[in-house]
């Protein structure tokens, strides 16, 4: 994010929660309504498998007498066709709404090579893997979305994560940009995605969707471990970039330090300057920050889709470098996509992985 435009807009999460009530318990359900009407069909139905399975069973009668092996063996082969059809038609039908774009078909490819696995050994298991998709690794589609966002600043809590559709910087918000639709839809905190539509040409950031866990000013040198894991997919198309965005000792409030991990970047510059270079977590990252370290960025030289990330070790080179100060407290920690422009199209942004460990 643009440190100069970033305080304006960004919501302590005190109030984000005001804002969903109970959301997050909320359920999906269908359920059955029987009638007169639907039993008569019920029969029905049963009346034609009766007198199908009758004729089913004269056809087997003169294939025992006569010998037909061969048509038998060619109908086993059809069951067993048809049985496979089913099983992909399942499959694809419970991840066909996520291929929205070709960003989250190839989320639903890697995720589709396993359910389909499972759809081939039974119908059965291929259901359940279907309503389990909101699963770390798993697409999410909008079937299975247990939260769907076309509200701006839209917030839903799942466990002690939540899931928040920020349009912090869009007109209708007071903000900047005159921003075109944007749509979350999430299984869980660890499985969603975002399609926007925001206008071509536009450089300044709209809308931050993404995921966070909020901290009560715990001291950072009472951690032993905060460290993150997450796979993205982006359109790549427009003005963007994937990243951590980190408060440090407040949120967007004065003398809070903003602290951002850029993992996956596609035409963004970080505010200030770069400041130094470090490797960390088997990456060697340029550090940006403005001259009053008040915003401070990792990038990395070159973009990364899905690994893990060091988060406590970041902390402690900038407080070995004497950017945010040895007596900091950890607010809270986010992941999700900066977005400027999808060229006036609609672009998907799909996380299909996240974790947080801090203790």
């Amino acid at each position: 994010m643009k440190a100069p435009s970033l305080a304006l807009k960004r919501l302590d999460r005190t109030v984000e929660k005001s804002v969903t009530g109970t959301v997050g318990a909320q359920e999906s359900r269908q359920v059955r309504s029987w009638n007169v009407v639907s039993w008569l069909g019920y029969i029905r139905t049963n009346e034609a498998n009766m007198t199908f399975c009758k004729s089913a069973l004269a056809i087997a009668a003169i294939c025992v007498a006569v010998g037909c092996s061969g048509s038998s063996t060619s109908s086993s082969s059809s069951s067993t066709s048809t049985t496979g059809a089913t099983g992909s038609t399942s499959t694809s039908g419970s991840t066909g709404a996520s291929t929205s774009s070709s960003t989250t078909g190839h989320a639903s490819s890697s995720a589709s090579s396993t359910t389909g696995t499972s759809s081939s050994s039974s119908s059965t298991t291929g259901t359940s893997s279907s309503s389990t998709g909101g699963t770390s690794g798993a697409s999410c589609s909008a079937a299975d979305a247990q939260f769907t966002s076309t509200d701006q600043n839209e917030y839903w809590s799942d466990g002690d994560f939540g899931v928040f559709d920020h349009q912090w910087n869009c007109q209708s918000q007071g903000g900047q940009v005159n921003c075109g639709s944007e749509t979350l839809y999430a299984c869980s905190y660890s499985s969603w995605y975002v399609t926007a539509n925001m206008p071509a040409g536009n450089t300044a950031v709209a809308t931050y969707p993404d995921v966070q866990e909020n901290f009560n000013d715990v001291a950072v040198s009472s951690f032993n471990t905060i460290t993150s894991s997450f796979a993205e997919q982006s359109p790549h198309v427009g003005d963007y970039e994937a990243a951590y965005d980190i408060w440090l000792n407040g949120v967007a409030s004065n003398g809070s330090n903003e602290v951002m991990v850029w993992v996956d970047n596609y035409n963004q510059v970080p505010a200030g300057n770069v400041g130094g270079t470090t490797e960390i977590s088997g990456v060697t990252w340029q550090v940006w920050t403005t001259d009053d370290h008040s915003y401070i960025a990792f990038v990395p030289a070159a973009n990364i889709t899905s690994g893990n990330v060091d988060l406590l070790a970041m902390f402690n080179y900038l407080i070995n470098l004497g950017w945010i100060s040895q007596s900091s407290v950890l607010d809270q920690v986010c992941f999700g996509f900066e977005i400027c422009s999808t060229n006036g199209q609609d672009g998907t942004f799909t996380v299909s992985n996240f974790s947080l460990t801090a203790n």
